[in-house]
């Protein structure tokens, strides 16, 4: 069976490649849920260009390091148009 298709973390595009963030469960390290991440933003972060992504709970959903849900829900928002 093959691994469902998930929006990339960093670019939205469909992918079934990411990486798993560990997790200290009884004092070891165990794999958490995956980030997904494309071929290209996978191989980022192996360089050690990028950081790795964050779980973003507004978005339930893995976004990129720099997302900062907060910043956009709280953003003003313009007046609508005059009629």
């Amino acid at each position: 069976m093959e691994a469902p298709e998930h929006p990339c973390a960093v670019c939205g595009k469909l992918t079934r490649d990411g990486l798993f963030v560990p997790t200290l469960a009884d004092e070891k390290y165990r794999p958490g849920a995956p980030a997904p991440l494309c071929h290209e933003h996978k191989a980022a972060f192996l360089r050690g260009d990028m950081k790795f992504p964050i779980w973003c709970p507004g978005c339930r959903a893995w976004r990129a390091a720099e997302h900062d849900h907060e910043a956009k829900a709280q953003r003003p928002r313009s007046a609508p148009p005059k009629r």
